[in-house]
Order: structure tokens, then sequence, then C-alpha cells
């Protein structure tokens, strides 16, 4: 006798039986496996009611005795010796009941356990859809659907987060993000802005002198020089442009004198040409 023999006649007769039984039925009696079999097995042994029923959650006394009973006449349990007093327990021994068919509950099981694996077979059969006198399944579907698919078109709030996006894409060199300087001189020249308006109020400079600090800026650093993550780069031209302010302002008057010069010299070789043609009108 061992506790899976009984558990299977009880479970056996119950499923035979289903008028007889009940929930507290299964609760007494699969305690009661449990606890001979800490018990060693013995032939017979105490079970104190309070014990049981704090092990199997029953609260009212009179449930617990009904269906000790009617494990009882069940022939599940035999009562060896009654309880006499509060200081006393029952004395109980574990019967095997031989009457229980263990047909009945054999083939139930077996009918439904090939019924489910039937139906799950059949629910992973894919399903034809009959469409403009066409049959096609799932996958065929999928295949004429996957050129619809289109890149949406991404417009940027700011250009932060253009080049946070842009970082994604552009080459890297030792986990460096790197710009060739036409991309660096467009974004410090034009996409910018607040880094544009922010220096020339600080540093009280001109659009022209700013544009002016770009362009010495990327001359004096070279390609080598720019090898770098554009963050850093950026933060690099703003402390540049502190330092180079007297440079980049001398620069740019030489440059403003350069096109007057320009300005005056074509005006004195044309000179020339107007003193002949007004001569010449007069005359004629």
């Amino acid at each position: 006798m061992n506790s899976y023999e009984l558990s299977r006649s009880f479970t056996d007769w119950c499923f035979a039986n289903p008028e007889k039984v009940k929930p507290i039925h299964y609760a007494i009696y699969f305690f009661a496996i449990e606890h001979c079999n800490r018990l060693g097995w013995k032939d017979k042994f105490g079970f104190p009611s309070q014990m049981v029923m704090e092990a199997i959650g029953v609260k009212n006394w009179r449930t617990y005795s009904n269906g000790l009973d009617e494990l009882v006449e069940f022939g599940f349990i035999e009562m060896v010796e009654i309880s006499k007093n509060q200081y006393s327990s029952n004395i109980i021994a574990i019967v095997k009941n031989t009457k229980a068919h263990t047909k009945a509950l054999d083939k139930a099981l077996s009918k439904h356990i090939q019924k489910h694996s039937t139906k799950h077979s059949q629910s992973t059969v894919s399903i034809d859809k009959q469409l403009n006198n066409i049959t096609k399944n799932k996958e065929q579907e999928k295949e004429e659907h996957a050129h619809e698919t289109f890149e949406p078109t991404i417009i940027f709030t700011s250009t932060e987060i253009e080049n946070e996006e842009q970082r994604k894409f552009a080459p890297k060199e030792n986990n460096y993000v790197l710009y060739p300087i036409e991309e660096i001189k467009t974004r410090l020249s034009e996409w910018e802005h607040e880094l544009i308006e922010n220096s020339c109020k600080v540093l009280n400079i001109t659009r022209d002198e700013y544009q002016n600090g770009v362009d010495l800026f990327l001359y004096q650093e070279g390609e080598e020089g720019l090898k770098k993550d554009y963050t850093e780069v950026k933060k690099h031209f703003r402390s540049w442009l502190k330092r180079n302010l007297r440079e980049i302002k001398t620069t740019k008057k030489q440059h403003d004198k350069s096109k007057l010069e320009q300005i005056i010299n074509a005006s004195e070789e044309a000179q020339p040409i107007i003193e002949s043609y007004f001569k010449n009108r007069n005359n004629g």
C-alpha cells in the first residue's frame, strides 16, 4: 500500500460515484494519507479532530464530523476507536477500497486527451480565404503586401534632435561621429541658430564677423583637427571664438579694406575712359 495506490483508488471511486462525493471527503482523506505517511505507515494512528480541521481549513466541527463518518461508510477509513472526550482523539486506519472501478475514469481520460490533441492539431492548419475568385493563404497575402511599405518623411523640431538622429548613421571612428569639413561649415554657419545668436550677442560681433570666425576656425583646424565628435567640435569652436575675437575683427577689416581698394582701383582705371567719352561727346 502506498499513497499513489490509495489516491488512485479513491479518485476512481469518486468518478464512479459523483452524487456521493464532496470536497470535504477529498480534504480529510488526502490529509489522512499524508499523516499516515509521516508516521511511517502505521496500521492505525491517532487522528485529532482539531488538528485535521486546522490543516484542511474547516471551521465547522459538524461539517468535519459528517465528512469523516461518510468516509467510514464509503469504506476508505476504518474507525478503530472513537474519541471519548476532548482530551482524546479518534483512532483510525486507512483501508484500500477494492470496490472502486478504475476502467470508467481511465476511459474518460483517454477520450478527453485524444479529443484535446485532435482539436489542437486541427487548429494549426492554415485556412485559405476566398477573395475575388482567387484562393490565397496568409503567407501569399503577406508577400503581396510587403511592397506597400514606405519610409515616412522625418521632420526634426530642432538641430539638437537632428544631430542626435544623424549620429546614428554618420561614419564612426574610435566611437566618435565624424562629419566632413563642408558639413561642419554648413552646421556652424547656418543650422546652429542658437549658437549664432548667442555668440553675436555675448561677444558683440556682427553676423559677418561670426561667419568670418567660422572660416578662420576651419582653416586653422584643418581636416585633421576636425576629426572628432561634432559635439566636441562645436564646444571647441565656442571657446576658440572667445579667444580669437581680435584676430577675427582684424581679418574682417583687412577684408573690407581690400574690397575698398578694389573699388578705388577700378574707379581710377575707369577715369580715363569716362573723360575720353565726355570729350568725344562735346566735340561731336
